[in-house]
C-alpha cells in the first residue's frame, strides 16, 4: 500500500525550528555548573533531554528538573517541575524565548534499597496492613468486595517460592488451544472461556494478528471463519477512501485545523517507541501518522490528544498493515475514547478508585503518599492513560494490553464496526478535528505558579479545559458514557496500576527526604523498565475472583459515577 508523506505547515501554534537551551546544575554547596546547546523541539523528547544532559554534566545518580516560567504580567519567575513529555512540550511554547532556562537539582543517594528490589504475592502477606476505614463512600461497595477478594487472594498463608510468583496461570495460548474455541465453521465458541484463557496466559506472538481483532471487539457475533476475512477486507477498503479523500485533496490538507492536526500527530509518531526499528522506517512512521490523522478527522468530538499514538503503535506493529491496524484503532477507541475527554472526568474517577484500593490494602505506603502530598497519585495518569502501555518493554507490554483486553467482557458491535463517528441529526459529517491534549493533569509542582488565576495551557490547545473536580458529569452531555456502554466493577487496569506501585512499595518507604514530585521522577524513570510476569503475577492475584462486581454506589458528596 502506498502512503504519500506528511508534509508540515507553518502555524501559529508550531513551536521554532530550534530552541537554545541555558542549563545550570546545582548540586549542594558546590559551584553552579552551566551549560547551552540548541535542539530541534520536533524530535526531542523528555527522554531524549535526560540523556542530553546526563552526558554533558557526567550525572550518575539521581537529579531534578525544573524550567523557569516568567509571569508576562508582572515579570516575576518560577521553576516549574520538567518530568515529561507534555512538560516539555509547554516549556518550548511558553518559556523558549529567548531562550528555555533549566536547572539541575542534584539529589544526594540515600541508603535503602536499590530501585530494582521488587516484591511479589508473597511479600504482601507479610508486608501489608489492612486498614478497615476511610474508603471512599463513591466506591465503597465495589471496592468493599474487591479488598475482600484480595485477603483470600493474598493472605492465605501459602508458601511459593520466587519463580512461582512470576510463573503465569498457564502457557500462552497457540493455535492448536485456540482452534479449540472454534466451530467446523470458524465460529467463535465458549467466548468467556476463550478470554479467561488469554488473561491467564497471554497469547503467543504468532497469534496476536488473528486474536487481537476478537479481543477488541471488531467482529459482530457469530461470524464464521470466512465471513471474518470478508468483513475486515470491506472494512480495510473502506478506510483506504477514508484516507485517501483527505491525503489526496490539496483543499483539504490546507486549511489550517487540518494542517494543525497533521503537524501535531507527525510531532508525536516521530518521538513513539523509535526505540523499535519498525517505527524508525519512513513506511510505517508515515502508515502510523496517516491512520491517527484520519481517525481524528472523521472523529471530531474525540479529535486527536497525545498519547494516541501509543495506543496505535502495538496495533499497526501486530497488524503488519496500516488498515487493519486503523480497524483495530477504531474498536479500540470505541471503549477507551472517554479517556481523552477534555474535562478528564473519567481520569479523575480512576484516580478516586485508585486511592480508595491504596488506601485501604497499604496504609502505610498510603500515609508516606499522603505526608509529602504524592496521595493525589498523579504519577500514574500515564499509566491510567495508556494502559500501562509505556511501563513495560515493548514486547512485554504487548502481552499486557492483550491481558487487560481478555479481562474485560466482551462487546461486540451489533452489525459493523463504524469506522467514522456517527453523523448527527442527519447532517453532513464534520470536516473539522480538534487537536489537544487528554484532560489535564494538576500543577505539580508545589512552587508559586506565574498567574494562579490562569488556566494550564497544553501545546495543542491553549486554554485547555481543566480536570472537573466539583462536577460528577461530563459538561459535554454527548460524550458522557451510559453505565451500559462503560461496563461494572473495578477493572483489571487498577490492580496493574496498584501492582506497579506496591511492587516498589519498601523503596519508597525507605526515602525519608524525598518529596512529592521525587516520587513522581523515581516512577517515571520506570519506564519500559518493569517486569510484566511480576506485575502481572501480582494484579492476578488481586484481581481474582472479582470478575462479577456490583457497580458501586455513587455518595452524594463525591457524586462519582463508576465507569472502565
Amino acid at each position: 500500500m502506498s502512503v504519500a508523506p506528511i508534509t508540515r505547515r507553518p502555524s501559529a501554534l508550531y513551536k521554532p525550528e530550534a530552541v537554545r537551551i541555558r542549563v545550570k546544575k546545582c548540586e549542594g554547596n558546590k559551584a553552579p555548573e552551566y551549560k547551552k546547546f540548541c535542539v530541534d523541539p520536533e524530535i526531542t523528547s523528555f527522554e531524549t533531554i535526560q540523556n542530553l544532559l546526563i552526558k554533558a554534566f557526567d550525572i550518575k545518580i539521581d537529579f531534578r528538573l525544573s524550567y523557569v516560567q516568567r509571569d508576562p504580567n508582572t515579570g516575576a519567575e518560577s521553576y516549574v517541575s520538567l518530568w515529561s513529555d507534555w512538560d516539555l512540550d509547554a516549556a518550548f511554547l511558553e518559556a523558549a524565548k529567548p531562550h528555555l532556562r533549566i536547572r539541575i537539582e542534584i539529589k544526594p543517594p540515600e541508603e535503602g534499597l536499590d530501585e530494582w528490589d521488587v516484591i511479589g504475592p508473597t511479600d504482601l502477606s507479610r508486608s501489608l496492613s489492612w486498614n478497615s476505614a476511610g474508603l471512599l463512600g463513591a466506591l465503597s461497595n465495589s471496592v468493599d468486595r474487591a479488598i475482600n477478594t484480595l485477603n483470600r487472594a493474598i493472605g492465605n498463608g501459602k508458601s511459593m517460592r520466587p519463580e512461582e510468583d512470576l510463573r503465569p496461570k498457564k502457557n500462552p495460548m497457540r493455535d492448536s488451544e485456540f482452534r479449540n474455541y472454534l466451530d467446523c465453521d470458524g465460529r467463535l465458541i465458549r467466548p468467556a472461556e476463550f478470554r479467561y484463557a488469554v488473561y491467564q496466559g497471554g497469547l503467543e506472538p504468532s497469534l496476536r494478528r488473528t486474536v487481537w481483532k476478537i479481543l477488541l471487539d471488531v467482529y459482530p457475533t457469530g461470524m464464521t471463519g470466512n465471513e471474518r476475512m470478508s468483513y475486515i477486507r470491506e472494512l480495510c477498503a473502506e478506510y483506504v477512501k477514508l484516507r485517501d479523500a483527505w491525503l489526496s485533496s490539496a483543499a483539504i490538507r490546507e486549511q489550517e485545523e487540518m494542517a494543525a492536526l497533521e503537524h501535531a500527530v507527525r510531532k508525536d509518531v516521530m518521538r513513539t517507541d523509535r526505540t523499535m526499528s519498525f517505527f524508525t522506517r519512513e513506511k510505517n512512521s508515515n502508515a502510523l501518522a496517516n491512520l491517527l490523522v484520519t481517525f481524528a478527522y472523521y472523529h471530531p468530538r474525540i479529535g486527536y490528544c497525545q498519547g494516541m499514538s501509543d495506543l496505535a503503535a502495538p496495533l499497526l506493529y501486530t497488524m503488519g498493515d496500516e488498515a487493519q491496524a486503523y480497524v483495530c484503532f477504531c474498536a479500540l477507541m470505541r471503549r477507551v475514547g472517554c479517556r481523552f475527554a477534555p474535562d478528564g472526568f473519567l481520569l479523575q474517577t480512576y484516580f478516586a478508585t485508585l486511592r480508595a484500593l491504596l488506601r485501604r490494602c497499604d496504609n502505610d505506603l498510603w500515609t508516606k503518599l499522603e505526608s509529602v502530598g504524592a496521595d493525589g497519585l498523579l504519577f500514574t495518569f500515564r499509566w491510567l492513560l495508556l494502559e500501562c502501555k509505556r511501563e513495560f518493554p515493548f514486547e512485554e507490554a504487548l502481552q499486557v494490553l492483550e491481558v487487560i483486553w481478555a479481562s474485560e467482557e466482551a462487546n461486540p458491535p451489533d452489525t459493523e464496526l463504524p469506522l467514522v463517528e456517527p453523523q448527527l441529526d442527519g447532517q453532513r459529517h464534520a470536516l473539522y478535528a480538534v487537536v489537544r491534549a487528554p484532560g489535564r493533569k494538576p500543577r505539580r509542582s508545589r512552587e508559586p505558579s506565574p498567574d494562579p488565576e490562569e488556566k494550564e495551557r497544553t501545546p495543542e490547545e491553549p486554554g485547555a479545559p481543566q480536570l472537573n473536580e466539583d462536577s460528577g458529569v461530563h459538561e459535554d452531555p454527548m460524550q458522557q458514557p451510559t453505565m451500559e456502554e462503560i461496563g461494572q466493577g473495578v477493572p483489571l487496569l487498577m490492580f496493574v496500576c496498584l501492582a506497579l506501585i506496591v511492587v516498589h512499595r519498601d523503596t519508597v518507604l525507605q526515602q525519608r527526604h524525598w518529596d512529592a514530585d521525587d516520587i513522581a521522577i523515581f516512577f517515571d524513570r520506570k519506564v519500559r523498565s518493569h517486569c510484566a510476569q511480576r506485575v502481572l503475577a501480582l494484579a492476578r492475584s488481586l484481581f481474582a475472583e472479582c470478575e462479577n462486581r456490583p457497580v458501586p454506589e455513587t455518595d452524594e458528596a463525591d457524586s462519582l459515577e463508576w465507569s472502565l
